[in-house]
């Protein structure tokens, strides 16, 4: 039996048993992963998973249940315990199916380039990438990873309100992690490819960004405790982004997760350089889609526009307790989550930015991210690495120190953007940023 003649039989039970507001959501995903240590393959796995999730609202209360078996005699059982769970379920959240109305856009997602992916050697990918990586620089001590993978997924979504939804989607990357040292210092650096463009397929171009990047903190000094102005490299600034993504969610706003209000649109909230986006339909955008978990269609909008909040992410939920409309960010559940989010780039180059910093610290990688923020206070301290940058130059590495603030602060903070927007293999993305008052410790 196909999953398309499964999801029939499954409607017709809800049917049966008159259940006005069901919904049938079934995923299938299915990934490779290859490792390489040494010349030889360390890792060797696939992995292939299915299931299909019955959600029905009764008296306004959401029931699910879940399986992994598709067999025709459980349709009965698997229905009638989603409406069980519904009659017990504590949460006083209303939730609600979407009727598959409005515009759904059509998106061009990102996908890697199949043709050459299929033909691609991965295990002499690998082996060529470790090898390169030692070959490149003798002082390259250690290639600690280097991995291949890739995945496929499709999602199919049918209520009984009229939403008829599905979409299939792939990813595919290679990754290695190594260190470096000057028989002092040991420093590791990562470079990561996604097989979207020609030159992604280059070995060696991908070994010598990662050596590139460890050799070049050898040497490191100490740096001066202070509260300096920093210029945050693009890729970290996107990682730094990441970690806060829970103040612009209606969800945690309303569980008192943010220090922002629903009433905080309209209100400015950052520098009028800080423009925020969320583009659901950006040309082969890592989460590019027409509509999110809940079947709704997504949105493309600006979050913070010249430091001013325009929207929250809103689901359908949150969106009828707050009177408004989803935003298109549902993830199915009771939360939200952004699709491309990324900061609008400015007018000036990531050189000239340097040149406006004159003289502070260039900050090229941050650690310990998600442990080291509070997203109610705002508060913050986590590790860095990154440049002494004199007379708008970058100059000296520096040894790892320590940056404490307030995120809130630091959106305010913002001075200037560069143009140089990246997204490094994932949906999160930021040119280099200029930041004042940031405080740094040496550790």
């Amino acid at each position: 039996m196909s999953i398309e003649q499964f999801i029939e039989k499954v409607v017709a039970n809800c049917e049966q048993r008159g259940l006005k507001k069901y919904q049938i959501t079934y995923r299938e995903s299915e990934s490779d992963s290859l490792s390489v240590f040494e010349q030889e393959v360390s890792e060797n796995e696939s992995s292939d998973n299915l299931t299909l999730q019955i959600s029905v609202i009764v008296n306004g209360k959401l029931g699910k249940m879940t399986t992994e078996k598709f067999v025709e005699e459980d349709i009965h059982m698997l229905v009638k315990q989603a409406v069980m769970n519904a009659e017990i379920v504590e949460n006083e959240d209303e939730v609600f199916f979407h009727d598959g109305s409005g515009d759904y856009a059509k998106v061009k997602p990102y996908a890697p380039l199949m043709d050459k992916l299929e033909k691609l050697d991965k295990v002499a990918f690998l082996k060529e990438l470790e090898a390169k990586a030692y070959a490149l620089d003798k002082r390259v001590n250690k290639v600690v990873a280097t991995q291949y993978g890739f995945s496929r997924g499709k999602l199919i979504m049918r209520n009984s309100l009229g939403l008829n939804l599905s979409k299939e989607e792939f990813g595919a990357y290679a990754y290695v992690y190594l260190s470096a040292t000057d028989g002092k210092l040991n420093k590791t650096a990562s470079e990561v490819v996604s097989f979207d463009k020609e030159s992604d397929f280059n070995a060696e171009s991908l070994a010598k960004k990662a050596v590139e990047k460890a050799v070049a903190k050898l040497g490191s000094v100490e740096v001066k405790s202070q509260k300096t102005r920093v210029v945050f490299e693009n890729v970290t600034f996107a990682n730094l982004l990441s970690s806060i993504l829970g103040i612009f969610s209606a969800y945690e706003i309303d569980k008192g997760y943010s220090k922002l209000k629903i009433n905080s649109i309209g209100k400015k909230i950052a520098s009028e350089k800080f423009t925020l986006i969320d583009n659901p339909h950006l040309e082969k955008g890592f989460a590019t889609a027409s509509f999110d978990g809940d079947g709704f269609p997504t949105q493309n909008k600006k979050i913070v526009e010249k430091g001013v909040l325009q929207h929250l992410f809103f689901n359908l939920s949150m969106a009828h307790k707050y009177s408004t409309k989803s935003t298109g960010n549902g993830t199915g559940g009771l939360g939200t989550k952004p699709f491309n989010l990324y900061v609008e780039k400015g007018n000036i180059t990531k050189v000239e930015l340097l040149k406006v910093l004159d003289s502070g610290i260039y900050i090229d990688r941050l650690n310990g991210i998600h442990a080291g923020v509070d997203l109610v206070s705002g508060d913050f301290s986590l590790g860095a690495e990154g440049f002494v940058v004199e007379k708008g130059m970058i100059s000296n590495p520096v040894n790892q120190f320590t940056i404490s603030g307030n995120l809130y602060c630091l959106l305010e903070d913002v001075e200037e953007v560069a143009d140089d927007l990246e997204f490094k293999s994932r949906s999160i993305g930021s040119p280099s940023v200029l930041v004042k008052n940031v405080t740094i410790a040496s550790s």
